[in-house]
């Protein structure tokens, strides 16, 4: 049995993907005409400045989604599978060093330059790919500040009393999302390694981990998709993150905590009870807290 959660998250963010795409159409599609060109046209007219509705929006908005989306799945299914796979040639290599010693040593050396070297040249890369994808869509998006002769992509080449395009923000964001992603990848891999080495309950846990990832990818898609198409209001929500969530951790507490902790005893059991009733107030309390 294997840990699922990396798949679970990539699934998710293609569900996530496809409904952000589609619900942003679907708004442009219900805006009215008034709404849309003050929005949207008014600053290329105004500009003088010809506006199309694909290259200078549709288009650019969902490359944006799309971005994000290739950088998750890039982490995903090229950094960290072959950081993991290093760990069967780190013990492989242990071995090596018992019994080789100082060449044994320069092995291991030589493994974990070239696997961090890779690492940052790859974080380095998709910074790179990442940041330029963004400034290239931010210029279409306001293509009406960029359109005059003197403009150039390249900083310091363009009329300095016109708009420039700020490449150091594409950049600098692309960075501080691969960084805050980064750290929950790691806290997810430190997750992940500590499930699949628990020993005797390593399948037990695998199967609370699977399930888990499951029900939330379930859990976060539909508040999502109701977000996303304005299905619902204020209340959806409240009630959404004040009961189905706590019920969901209740749920799973009792399945795979207090169930097998109370076997064949009696739930009416003081030295029981009190525990079911605790941990049934802690997973209740926030959610109600942040409902009203």
């Amino acid at each position: 049995m294997k840990v699922r959660w990396r798949q679970h998250e990539i699934i998710f963010a293609s569900i996530i993907l496809i409904i952000a795409i589609t619900s942003f159409w679907w708004k442009m599609i219900h805006l009215s005409a008034e709404a849309f060109n003050n929005t949207y046209k008014l600053p290329f007219i105004n500009n003088h400045v010809a506006f199309n509705l694909y290259r200078n929006l549709l288009l650019p908005q969902a490359g944006i989604f799309l971005i994000i989306y290739l950088a998750v799945i890039w982490v995903n299914l090229f950094i960290v599978p072959r950081l993991v796979a290093y760990k069967k040639v780190e013990k492989t290599n242990f071995k090596i060093q018992v019994t080789l010693e100082k060449k044994g040593f320069e092995i291991a050396a030589g493994i974990f330059f070239r696997k961090y070297l890779w690492l940052l040249i790859q974080v380095i890369l998709l910074i790179i790919f990442t940041g330029t994808s963004l400034n290239i869509i931010s210029y279409f998006l306001n293509e009406y500040n960029f359109h005059y002769p003197e403009f150039s992509f390249f900083p310091g080449n363009g009329h300095h009393l016109q708009p420039l395009l700020n490449w150091q923000e594409g950049y600098e964001n692309a960075g501080a999302f691969l960084t805050g992603y980064g750290i929950y990848v790691l806290l997810r891999e430190l997750i992940i390694l500590f499930i699949e080495r628990s020993g005797s309950r390593r399948n037990y846990n695998v199967l609370i981990c699977n399930q888990s990832t499951a029900f939330a990818v379930v859990l976060l898609t539909i508040p999502y998709v109701v977000a996303s198409f304005n299905l619902a209001g204020n209340p959806f929500f409240s009630n959404y993150y004040g009961i189905v969530i706590p019920v969901f951790l209740v749920y799973m507490l009792n399945t795979y905590w207090f169930f097998p902790l109370a076997k064949e005893q009696s739930f009416f059991k003081w030295s029981l009870l009190w525990k079911l009733l605790l941990f049934t107030f802690i997973c209740s309390c926030p959610f109600a807290v942040l409902s009203m």
